[in-house]
């Protein structure tokens, strides 16, 4: 169900729901929302209420109806949008609970009388929040109708996600909001870019540290392999003629990162070499296994080192066969491949300058990005209290709160542009509305124009004549006119208004077939020109 909030005024906290289909707005008995306030007219305006939109004319009222601080004639609404009927001001809401059309028809409006409305004050839980999101209404509420004491309510807990972001909106970030206060502005995001480059560099070296480990794995299984096929191959011709004292392993020992080495007998396991251990068994589990499966195998047997095994085969003249008759055992130590950790955290301080050089940029680019639409918007506010403007230009950034702050700030000049004092804002009639009211009384098609060649409104005689409507012309230029002749036409004439505004300027012009008179006055304000009224008549027998 659509709403409309009361922001403002004698009714301020308080909701009005909308019924579907029509509803007048003003001080009128007829009004289905009825408001106590002597700038609104009788019949000030109305909304359409459907399921998925709201349409919001103005229904020629005194002081006009503005929609985030821009007068409308007619327009669409949508949740959030600020709108003010002179002095009073609301917003647009939706109540999506199943008990809102239940309160709705709860609510007295037999014979077109006014609506009640529900008074909800602002800031406490039971409020809705521009977005439209309700709060829990509390039936038993003493500004609520006695009726409401029937209407349930459910409650629900709220889910993990809630808590989360309670924490999150609550006790981080109100630490944050802080540091504004201790530091200026540029400082802060200068901070958070500092922080988020050394984290970024900190959390890097971790896929990069497990990468390097891979590397040095593969290469010291490699390695090892390679100078334990070498032993191996050494000391072949040895073993096949039986010579175990010339076995050595001196070659592989004097190899970087070899801890160990051995020759070791298949049969029972003792060592062959090297010759200072020749006949012990090692206790290395590794040895036992490699017997075991009598073939190549290389494993790693603890976090630094990497163990080989290669057998040596001989010939068996009784089974006419190779057999094992012994193995090359290497244990090799990963240590002496790896990065040592001053390289380490030479790497990280290099990847930390080159973050933070890349941050600083970064930092420029969007410190210029959240200033930009700042300093726009505060020149437009600067422009229009110098120049007494009743509204601004809306800046043009998708970020919803900054367009909804930009909104107020409309709404809040144009209610200091639009009053001077209580008698002055009853009295004062809006001069644009003034001139679109003339042309409407005038009984041939008729425009104003501002004196910035747009079109102000026109009459429903003109909307046929240049199949438009007012909705799609009104604070466009002329040149959106679709005949390019009276374009030039108006053009023609508003020269000579310029020139004599005292004077009415006329061309004629034929339309489908009928000659037609076209007429131009100039109204001025101290000697400048404010609006054209522009007549097209036709000529006898038109």
């Amino acid at each position: 169900m659509w709403a409309i909030r009361m922001l403002s005024g004698n009714h301020a906290g308080q909701v009005f729901p909308l019924q579907e289909g029509r509803n007048l707005i003003g001080r009128g008995v007829n009004c289905q929302i009825r408001f106590n306030d002597l700038d609104v007219s009788k019949e000030h305006a109305f909304i359409i209420s459907e399921e998925k939109k709201l349409i919001l004319m103005d229904n020629q009222s005194r002081n006009g109806t503005f929609v985030n601080g821009v007068m409308i004639n007619k327009t669409n609404l949508k949740r959030g949008d600020k709108v003010s009927f002179n002095q009073t001001l609301c917003d647009v809401i939706y109540l999506p609970n199943a008990n809102a059309n239940k309160m709705l028809s709860l609510v007295p409006n037999a014979n077109g009388a006014a609506l009640t409305p529900q008074t909800i004050p602002m800031g406490s839980p039971a409020h809705y929040n521009p977005h439209g999101v309700p709060g829990h209404v509390n039936p038993t509420s003493s500004s609520m109708p006695a009726f409401e004491n029937n209407i349930s309510v459910e409650r629900t807990s709220p889910p993990s996600s809630d808590f989360f972001k309670r924490y999150f909106e609550e006790v981080l970030m109100p630490g944050v909001y802080q540091l504004g206060k201790v530091m200026e502005f540029k400082l802060v995001i200068g901070l958070f870019m500092l922080i988020y480059a050394v984290l970024v560099t900190a959390l890097s070296t971790i896929p990069m540290l497990a990468i390097t480990s891979d590397s040095i794995q593969i290469e010291s299984r490699r390695r090892a392999l390679t100078i334990a096929r070498n032993l191996a191959n050494l000391n072949q011709q040895a073993l096949l003629k039986d010579m175990e004292s010339a076995v050595s392993t001196q070659t592989a020992e004097l190899e970087e990162g070899v801890s160990q080495a051995y020759i070791i007998r298949q049969a029972d396991g003792s060592v062959i070499a090297p010759a200072s251990r020749s006949g012990t068994i090692p206790s290395i589990p590794f040895i036992e296994t490699a017997r075991r499966e009598q073939k190549e195998l290389i494993k790693q047997i603890d976090s630094s080192h990497i163990a080989v095994a290669v057998p040596l085969s001989a010939f068996n003249p009784d089974t006419s066969t190779y057999a094992i008759k012994a193995f090359a055992i290497v244990i090799y130590d990963m240590g002496s491949l790896a990065i040592d950790d001053g390289r380490t955290l030479s790497l990280f301080f290099q990847t930390l300058i080159i973050a933070i050089i890349l941050g600083f940029f970064l930092y420029l680019l969007f410190y210029r990005f959240v200033e930009h639409p700042v300093a726009k918007l505060n020149t437009q506010i600067d422009h229009a209290l110098k120049t007494k403007s009743s509204s601004i230009a809306t800046v043009d950034i998708d970020f919803p709160v900054f367009q909804s702050l930009v909104s107020n700030i409309n709404s809040l000049i144009t209610r200091v542009s639009t009053s001077d004092g209580d008698s002055e804002s009853f009295s004062g009639a809006n001069k644009d509305f003034e001139m679109i009211n003339v042309v409407k009384l005038i009984g041939y098609a008729g425009l104003v124009i501002n004196s910035d060649h747009t079109v102000l409104g026109l009459n429903s005689a003109a909307e046929q004549l240049l199949n438009l409507s007012e909705f799609q012309i009104r604070n466009q230029p002329i040149t959106l006119i679709p005949d390019q002749a009276l374009q030039k036409s108006l053009y023609d004439l508003m020269e000579h208004a310029q020139r004599d505004p005292a004077i009415p300027s006329r061309n004629e012009l034929e339309f489908g077939g009928v000659n037609t008179e076209i007429n131009c006055q100039a109204i001025t304000n101290k000697s400048q020109i404010q609006y054209y009224i522009v007549t097209i008549i036709p000529l006898e027998g038109g």
